[in-house]
């Protein structure tokens, strides 16, 4: 995989879900689609293993800075870099089994990777306020508030995954990921 070509892409995916989620919002403003889930479908989908494993964590990463400013995560690393790479872990188990040249597995592995990042992140951050760790709890936190507007965001991200998994899929020989020998 190119890392000169991700790391564009990362960021690109990064500015149009901040830079367009005011208007891509659903609801209250608190749906928004991300696009780097998309992007994390479908690296670990054509990437070697371990390429798509730092991958996953450095879009976590960035999720994680992304989420900042959110007040149910206020300024904390690593519960989407965590969930991320659970999600990876997802598709990575079903790899061998999937046709990974198709838009519509582009957006399945996208929806399975959303749900398990963002059920990841939300036991993590409800983890948080529990007496036995050092942490406060997060103010105006509920599992269920959390859950509700992860899932809305979930099937969003996975109604976006289409188009976008359709460029993506275009622009495959630009990323010069290793061919996969079929059995």
């Amino acid at each position: 995989m190119r890392w000169l070509l991700f790391i564009p892409a990362a960021y690109l995916a990064a500015a149009l879900s901040v830079g367009l989620g005011s208007f891509l919002s659903l609801g209250s403003g608190h749906a928004r689609p991300d696009l780097l889930i998309v992007l994390l479908a479908f690296v670990t989908l054509q990437a070697p293993t371990a390429t798509a494993r730092v991958a996953a964590l450095l879009l976590g990463i960035l999720a994680d800075t992304l989420h900042s400013h959110d007040p149910a995560v206020p300024g904390l690393l690593g519960p989407f870099a965590i969930g991320y790479l659970v999600g990876y872990f997802a598709i990575q188990q079903l790899r061998p089994f999937l046709v990974r040249d198709s838009v519509i597995t582009l957006a399945v592995m996208s929806l399975a990777a959303a749900a398990f990042a963002h059920l990841t992140a939300a036991t993590l951050l409800s983890l948080r306020g529990l007496p036995i760790f050092a942490g406060q709890p997060v103010p105006d936190f509920t599992v269920l508030s959390q859950l509700g507007r992860r899932t809305v965001q979930t099937l969003y991200t996975t109604a976006l995954a289409f188009p976008v998994g359709f460029l993506l899929l275009r622009t495959k020989p630009l990323w010069r990921f290793p061919t996969v020998p079929r059995h």
